[in-house]
C-alpha cells in the first residue's frame, strides 16, 4: 500500500534522468473531487523498472524503496513511498497542467551482492526519473519511467597523500582510501561519473573505476586530461588534454579516441568542459578577436577518427562575470571545472597567487585566495546568478562561511544540490606562513546559497594542495 503525506522531501528531483514516455487519457471513472489519475511504470513493459543502462550487464539492483512525489501549479505537493519490488505505481491527485512526478530510489548494495558477484557501482547511493504530465480530472494519464543515477556518493580526493576516499553525506563518516599514488593523482586531476555510476579519475592516463578500494581499475585510456565530461544518450567521454579536445566511445572496446577539430579564428583553453543533456560542449577558449570567452559547440558527426565541431555562440567571460576589476584593468578568473544540471552551466573559477617568500617577505600585498560559482543560462549563453564571491577589493572572504577560498572540482551527483572542493588558503597571524584551507561546501540549487561546509583538510581525508612560502 502506497503511504501518501503532503510533506515535501529532503530529496527526490534527479539532476539527469533518461524518460521514455508513453501517454494516454481515457476516462474509466468518475471524479467528483477534482482529481485524476496517475500510472507509472517503472520501466519498459515486460521487463518493468529497467534502468536505461543496467549496470551489471543487464542485472539489475535491488532497491530498498522508492519516493515519488509530485507537485505543480495550485496544488500542494504530496509524496508516495513504497516498496522497491514493486514494478508500477498508481495514485490519485490534483488535476491539473504540469504536474511534476519526481522518483528517487535508493539502492540497497548489500542484497544486490547477494544476486550477483560482479563489480558493483557502489559510489552509487540512488537511481531515479522525473517527467511532467498533465492530469486530467476523472482521467487516467500513463508514463513509464526509465531510471538513471539520480545520486552519488561524495569523493574526498587527497592528491598530498594520493588517496581517494567517498562518504555517503557531507558530514558523514568517511570510506577506507583508495591508494592512487601510481596513477598519477594531482591537482590537475578532474573527476566525472559516467551513465552507469562508475568513476573516471584522470592522472597518468584517463581510468575508470566500478568502485572504490580495489586499486586495480576496471580499463584504462590512453592519454593525458585535465578536464572530463560525459555525454550519457552517446556514451562518450569528452577530454580536454595536451591542448586537444577530444571524445572516447565509450561504446566500442577499446574505446574509439576521436579528435574534434574546432573551427578557425577559436582556440581552446586548457580547463573547463561540461556536455548538456542535447548534446553541446561548452569550452573555455579564445574567439577570433583574441577574447577569453566561453564557447558552445555542436560536435558533428565521426568521419575516420575526425569530427568537426560547429560554433553555436560564444560569450565573453566579462559579460558572464568571470573577470574583476583591478586598478582599471579587467582580468580573467580561472576556470577550474564546468557542469550543465537542467539547463543550467555552472563554473567553478578561481583567483589566487601565493607570492615566494610568504607573507612575511613583503609580498603579502599581492597574496590572495578567492573564486566563485557562477550560473550560465544554455540556451541563451548569458549569467544567471553568482555565489561564493568576496568582491572585487578583497583579496580574501570577509565571510568564509559564504565565500569561496578557491572553488576547485564538483565531487558528486545530487539531487538539487552541488557538492564542491573549495581549495585555497589563508595568511596566519603576522610574519606566519600561508595556511591552508581544504573544504567542502554544499550548495542548495534551490536556494541559491551554500547550505553546508563539510568535510575539509582536519579529517585526514581530504587535501586538494599545499601552498608553501619559501
Amino acid at each position: 500500500m502506497a503511504k501518501r503525506s503532503n510533506r515535501i522531501p529532503m530529496v527526490v528531483s534527479v539532476l539527469a534522468a533518461g524518460i521514455t514516455l508513453a501517454l494516454a487519457a481515457c476516462a474509466p471513472f468518475v471524479s467528483t473531487s477534482g482529481e485524476g489519475e496517475i500510472q507509472l511504470f517503472l520501466g519498459n513493459p515486460p521487463a518493468s523498472r529497467a534502468l536505461s543502462d543496467p549496470p551489471l550487464d543487464g542485472i539489475l539492483p535491488i532497491f530498498s524503496s522508492f519516493t515519488i512525489k509530485v507537485s505543480g501549479p495550485g496544488m500542494q505537493p504530496v509524496e508516495f513511498t513504497l516498496d522497491g519490488s514493486k514494478t508500477s505505481f498508481t495514485a490519485m491527485v490534483p488535476g491539473g497542467s504540469n504536474r511534476r512526478v519526481e522518483l528517487y530510489a535508493p539502492v540497497d548494495w548489500d542484497a544486490t551482492a547477494l544476486k550477483t558477484e560482479l563489480p558493483r557501482p557502489t559510489l552509487v547511493k540512488a537511481y531515479g526519473a522525473t517527467t511532467t504530465l498533465n492530469v486530467v480530472p476523472g482521467q487516467r494519464v500513463t508514463a513509464v519511467l526509465r531510471l538513471e543515477v539520480a545520486e552519488t556518493k561524495i569523493l574526498l580526493p587527497d592528491v598530498v597523500a594520493g588517496t581517494i576516499t567517498s562518504v555517503s553525506s557531507i558530514s558523514g563518516i568517511p570510506d577506507a582510501p583508495t591508494d592512487f599514488l601510481n596513477s598519477g593523482l594531482s591537482t590537475s586531476s578532474d573527476y566525472e561519473f559516467d551513465r552507469y555510476g562508475k568513476l573516471y579519475v584522470t592522472g597518468n592516463n584517463v581510468v575508470r573505476y566500478s568502485y572504490l578500494g580495489d586499486p586495480a581499475p576496471d580499463s584504462s585510456i590512453t592519454g593525458w586530461a585535465t578536464s572530463l565530461a560525459i555525454e550519457k544518450q552517446l556514451n562518450r567521454l569528452y577530454m580536454i588534454g595536451d591542448g586537444m579536445l577530444s571524445f572516447a566511445d565509450l561504446s566500442s572496446d577499446p574505446p574509439l579516441i576521436v579528435s574534434i577539430i574546432i573551427p578557425n579564428g577559436y582556440s581552446l583553453g586548457s580547463n573547463g568542459l561540461a556536455v548538456d543533456k542535447n548534446g553541446y560542449v561548452y569550452i573555455r577558449g579564445f574567439d577570433n578577436y583574441e577574447q577569453d570567452c566561453l564557447i558552445k559547440l555542436s560536435v558533428g558527426p565521426t568521419v575516420g577518427s575526425n569530427a568537426n565541431a560547429i560554433v553555436v555562440s560564444s560569450e565573453t567571460l566579462e559579460n558572464l562575470k568571470l573577470t574583476y576589476y583591478e586598478a582599471g584593468y579587467v582580468y580573467p578568473i580561472s576556470i577550474q571545472d564546468m557542469a550543465s544540471v537542467e539547463g543550467i552551466l555552472y563554473v567553478l573559477a578561481t583567483d589566487m597567487n601565493a607570492p615566494s617568500g610568504g607573507p612575511d617577505s613583503g609580498f603579502d600585498t599581492a597574496s590572495k585566495s578567492r573564486g566563485k560559482l557562477v550560473a550560465i543560462s544554455c540556451s541563451s549563453l548569458s549569467f544567471n546568478f553568482e555565489i561564493g564571491w568576496s568582491g572585487d577589493d578583497n583579496r580574501f572572504p570577509t565571510n568564509s562561511e559564504k565565500q569561496f577560498f578557491g572553488p576547485r572540482r564538483f565531487l558528486a551527483i545530487a539531487p538539487r544540490k552541488l557538492i564542491i572542493m573549495d581549495d585555497g588558503f589563508i595568511v596566519g597571524v603576522p610574519y606566519a606562513a600561508y595556511v591552508d584551507k581544504d573544504r567542502m561546501i554544499e550548495i542548495d540549487l534551490e536556494n541559491r546559497i551554500v547550505a553546508a561546509l563539510g568535510q575539509d583538510d582536519s579529517t585526514d581525508f581530504i587535501k586538494y594542495s599545499d601552498i608553501y612560502a619559501y
